[in-house]
């Protein structure tokens, strides 16, 4: 019996097709292992909710957009936000926050496959990024920074289509995108900018290259080229910059995001250094190491000072982190991809020092999700503010640390006396906080027009017990009219400090 020899030549591999199955075998295990991690990153603190049985927000500024604001005098894109928060339930917004981290993860990816980087490096980069405590500050909770990166990784990649309607919708975006404060439109208009020079450099250098397509573009030598640029690519920049002049003029475009505290300069950095954001000190180490690399190979030279530019931003706005954030991942994107690729002479020493990295990066993940209830009311914190609500006349005035401002007029509906925005009612409410004698005590409460004293665990944790505010709260003309674990409220009558 014989065997037709065709036979055998069809069952043999193809030769050819070998890497290519080969790299998109690679290309599933490295996606199926970054998506995994970030879900479960993003859906923890909802899973943590659930299983207490709680729905509250981990952002002070949550609950900024949950109160129902006049509209007129807040940017448009806050506006939005801040009417949609107002209409759906807090689990809805608890679920809605990480579904929006995660569509940032899919939009980071196409913007980072236009560009040369690795596949390695883009996993590297993106899980480097959205794992920092910044970003999962923004990725877990409801606030306008992650619309503004929602909109403008969304325009830009769909900026990249060759439809023009395609186009129309990227514009929209990105238009609503820089309707948030003057920072982050800056930023934007400056990236943007960035992008466009850099996509036409490379077309002009690599004509046949499927990295940062060019549309409408001809050869080196056409004398349209500069013409079509301005005409193709530039007027969106003039639109863009024309709406934010105009929303400065009409809405007063903030300069910087005053819903939250703007706390100082290196704690918004290095979360190791005490911070309640910022990055892991590791990741800023592997950074350097990436830089150094790319300094020696004279390559991506202009890559090695973003971070220093993305300090800028954070001048004018300690809380948009954002530019540093990003810079310093793709940065250490760089570096881990050396120290993954590089021979080293010992083996052991190379899976050492990764093992050290990760395990260096983990223990800020860690950290910051075993202290996350910075950014959050802790249970009986909530309770309190909600038996207040309950309890008490709409009249009172409460004080108050003014990080709590957003959540008692959010949780318990009432006015509260310290703000934000206001220096002087947060130094009169420190003076009291740490008043020693009645005389100086009473009338500067009497001037506040405070009836009640929300105390959470911030405060009766740091506040001397038995001394100093204490010891006048528990032996004068105060009344504790709630109390749960560290929790406390108390009230207080004007009328009495007169007698």
């Amino acid at each position: 019996m014989t065997t037709n020899p065709q036979s055998k030549e069809l069952k043999q591999p193809d030769p050819k097709r070998e890497p290519k199955i080969n790299q998109t075998k690679e290309k599933i295990w490295w996606y199926t292992l970054c998506f995994t991690i970030i879900t479960f990153t993003f859906f923890l603190p909802l899973l943590k909710g659930l299983i207490q049985n709680l729905t509250l927000l981990p952002s002070l500024e949550s609950y900024y957009l949950l109160i129902p604001h006049t509209l007129d005098n807040l940017p448009l894109t806050t506006s939005l936000l801040t009417l949609l928060s107002t209409h759906i339930s807090i689990l809805a917004l608890q679920i809605l926050a990480p579904l929006l981290g995660i569509f940032n993860c899919i939009m980071l990816f196409a913007l980072l496959q236009k560009t040369n980087l690795h596949l390695r490096q883009r996993v590297f980069c993106v899980l480097l990024f959205t794992t920092t405590p910044t970003i999962l500050n923004l990725f877990t909770s409801l606030n306008t920074i992650n619309c503004f990166l929602t909109l403008t990784l969304l325009g830009l990649t769909l900026w990249f289509s060759t439809h023009r309607s395609v186009q129309m919708i990227a514009l929209i975006a990105l238009i609503f995108a820089t309707q948030i404060n003057f920072t982050s439109a800056l930023f934007f208009l400056s990236t943007f900018l960035t992008i466009i020079i850099l996509k036409h450099k490379n077309s002009q250098n690599h004509p046949q290259s499927q990295h940062i397509p060019s549309q409408n573009t001809t050869t080196q030598n056409n004398p349209q080229t500069i013409r079509q640029i301005l005409i193709t690519e530039f007027w969106p920049i003039l639109i863009i910059s024309g709406s934010i002049i105009i929303a400065t003029i009409t809405q007063h475009l903030p300069l910087r995001n005053l819903a939250v505290l703007q706390p100082t300069f290196f704690s918004n950095i290095v979360y190791d250094l005490n911070g309640i954001t910022g990055m892991s000190l590791f990741l800023i180490i592997i950074a350097i190491i990436g830089s150094i690399h790319l300094f020696k190979q004279k390559q991506h030279l202009w890559l090695v000072t973003t971070p220093f530019i993305s300090l800028i931003f954070i001048l004018l706005d300690h809380t948009f982190t954002i530019p540093l954030v990003f810079s310093i991942a793709l940065l250490a994107s760089y570096g881990i991809e050396l120290l993954y690729t590089k021979k080293w002479k010992i083996q052991h020493l190379r899976n050492i020092t990764l093992l050290l990295a990760a395990l260096g990066i983990l223990f800020t993940l860690i950290s910051y999700q075993q202290h996350q209830h910075i950014h959050e009311p802790q249970p009986e914190e909530h309770a309190a503010l909600k038996w207040i609500s309950d309890n008490t006349q709409k009249r009172n005035v409460i004080l108050s640390s003014p990080e709590y401002e957003n959540m008692i007029k959010t949780v318990a509906q009432r006015q509260p006396y310290n703000t934000i925005s206001s220096i002087d009612k947060q130094n009169t409410t420190t003076t009291i906080l740490h008043a020693t004698y009645i005389n100086e005590l009473f009338p500067l409460l009497d001037k506040t027009n405070a009836s009640i004293i929300f105390l959470p665990v911030s405060l009766t944790t740091t506040l001397p017990q038995d001394q100093e505010f204490r010891f006048l709260l528990l032996n004068e003309r105060f009344k504790l009219i709630f109390s749960t674990n560290s929790t406390q409220v108390w009230s207080y009558n004007p009328e009495n400090s007169q007698q």
